[in-house]
């Protein structure tokens, strides 16, 4: 469950960047029609979906690992009936980050990277770490 919970967090970070990368103001990436939506509004618009849904499922996967460390942090050393309260959230928690993966392999593998877009962005200078650090003190 804590690898799971910790894959879920870096899912969820990635599809953060896609869907900014897929929206107007910044245009980095555009998803094929197969993985994407249009809106009863603007159909010519593709929403990344299921970068959203994997993103919203990594709470699940981590809440499964916060269920199973509160049954453990009252338990001794020992094998007790309250561990059979494990099943539910390994078992959900798998089939969680296997469809999360599965999604995200997907999405990966139909967008495309509007790299004219991309190379603009780049010289627009952003204030590194240090030069941010300066200015504040």
């Amino acid at each position: 469950l804590s690898a799971n919970a910790i894959t879920a967090v870096h899912l969820s970070r990635l599809g953060e960047e896609w869907v900014f990368w897929a929206s107007e103001e910044f245009g980095f990436i555009t998803p094929s029609d197969s993985v994407s939506t249009g809106s009863n509004i603007m159909p010519q618009k593709k929403n990344p979906d299921p970068m959203e849904l994997v993103r919203g499922k990594s709470g699940k996967v981590i809440g499964g690992l916060v269920t199973l460390l509160t049954v453990c942090k009252g338990l001794p050393h020992a094998y007790n009936r309250d561990l059979q309260e494990d099943e539910e959230p390994v078992f959900d928690n798998v089939r969680a980050i296997l469809g999360m993966l599965e999604v995200s392999a997907e999405f990966a593998m139909n967008i495309t990277f509007n790299l004219e877009r991309i190379q603009k962005s780049l010289p627009a200078g952003f204030p590194g770490a240090t030069t941010l650090a300066d200015y504040l003190v």
